[in-house]
């Protein structure tokens, strides 16, 4: 009768330690779960990726917000994300980590297009009456090149007109400007001075060629002895005219002057130009890129900013002569600009624990619960406290980081870790 008692108690101890284990090994502690981030390059060589916030090992807790920006290199051009990501064709993407991750950037090769080019052939009529000058002077000019000319006269010659391909309305003009959308052929033409009472010259010339043009009243091609003539110098857009130079002096316009022989003005003119400054507040806490970069701009440039971030810091917006949150922006250079960018300090992408503790320690935790219920938070995260004490005791107050709070419910920022006391009494 022993020796079954005794063979019935060790078969109850068998079956008792297994799933003692297996109860055991069932509960486990709460973690927090951080994944790794890989990324790569297609083809090798053809960019680079940029990854904020960087961390170590590139490892994140779940839930981590990152940003990858695809920067390709020169003779590149970025194509599309792949891999553990939805296909993308911007270069910025913003991946959220739930999950261990690979990311590629694939980028192209840039190639290049064929563009015509086409020539222009000046010519003077009469060969020895003069000469013209072309700006830009090439041999071959690409679709759409803007080409001025300036026909100017040898002595006891006049300009008169262009011939050939141009506009019967331009044919008077000069200095002329041309669009090469095709082989041009233009003649300037030019006429010898008379002997007789009226033949003095007014020469106008213009510097540089495409700065603006000049007006005469009267407008003839011969003036007698002692007339009066007014000239006005009008400037093209995006230029300012200067003064006269030549024989005339100053920079009265319009004025009024008097022929006394052959005469050649030079209207002068200079390219406006404007200056764009920029600031970064505070200073040392970011970049801006300006596309094109320059030191200054002609009028009606077109300008791409954009606001670059040093680690830590996170950009605001633009302030002076833009108001604007977004990055990047485009601005067209129609006068002189002050821009501002701001940056600020990045709230931490650590995570932070909110601890709590009773008075008295006879005080129950299932007295205080947590909204959401999380062992770590992020920065800038609220979480609701709310007290419910059992019968036979009430809540009496907050020390949140030694500052008292009677309020309950709560709701508290976490920026850092927290340390909450829940104060109880019995009634």
């Amino acid at each position: 009768m022993k020796k079954q008692n005794l063979l019935f108690i060790l078969l109850i101890f068998l079956f008792a330690c297994p799933q003692q284990q297996n109860k055991s090994s069932s509960t486990t502690s709460t973690q927090t779960q951080v994944y790794t981030l890989s990324v790569s390059i297609s083809p090798l060589g053809s960019g680079s990726i940029l990854v904020n916030p960087e961390s170590p090992g590139r490892k994140y807790i779940a839930g981590t917000a990152v940003t990858l920006e695809a920067i390709p290199n020169s003779g590149w051009k970025f194509s599309y994300w792949s891999g553990d990501v939805s296909r993308s064709t911007s270069s910025i993407i913003v991946i959220v980590m739930n999950s261990n991750k690979t990311i590629i950037a694939n980028f192209s090769q840039i190639t290049s297009t064929y563009t015509p080019t086409y020539t222009l052939t000046v010519n003077v009529s009469p060969p020895s009456a003069g000469y013209v000058t072309k700006t830009p002077d090439l041999s071959s000019y690409s679709y759409g090149t803007n080409v001025t000319l300036q026909a100017i006269s040898a002595t006891g010659y006049v300009f008169v007109n262009w011939t050939g391909d141009v506009p019967s309305s331009l044919q008077s003009q000069n200095p002329l400007t041309i669009s090469m959308t095709s082989n041009k052929q233009i003649t300037a033409n030019f006429q010898q001075i008379p002997q007789g009472g009226e033949n003095f010259t007014l020469e106008i010339l213009v510097d540089p060629a495409d700065g603006g043009y000049v007006t005469k009243t009267p407008n003839r091609l011969y003036y007698a002895s002692g007339e009066n003539v007014t000239i006005e110098a009008v400037p093209n857009e995006g230029f300012a005219f200067e003064g006269w130079s030549g024989n005339l002096t100053g920079n009265q316009n319009p004025t009024t002057i008097t022929i006394t022989g052959n005469l050649r003005i030079t209207a002068n003119f200079s390219r406006s130009r404007y200056i764009l400054n920029i600031t970064i507040y505070p200073p040392n806490t970011g970049i801006v890129n300006k596309n094109p970069n320059y030191s200054w701009y002609y009028p009606n440039t077109e300008v791409e900013l954009q606001a670059v971030p040093l680690g830590g810091y996170r950009f605001v917006g633009w302030s002076g002569d833009v108001e604007s949150s977004t990055s990047p922006i485009r601005i067209i250079m129609n006068s002189d600009k002050n821009i501002i960018a701001t940056f600020e300090k990045k709230p931490s992408e650590e995570m932070y624990m909110v601890t709590i503790g009773y008075q008295p320690s006879s005080a129950s935790s299932l007295w205080v619960s947590k909204t959401p219920d999380k062992p770590l938070y992020a920065y800038g995260e609220e979480v609701t406290l709310t007290a419910e004490p059992e019968s036979g005791w009430r809540f009496v107050r907050w020390s949140i980081d030694n500052v008292t709070s009677t309020q309950n419910p709560i709701t508290i920022t976490v920026t850092k870790n927290v340390q909450v006391i829940a104060y109880f009494e019995q009634y």
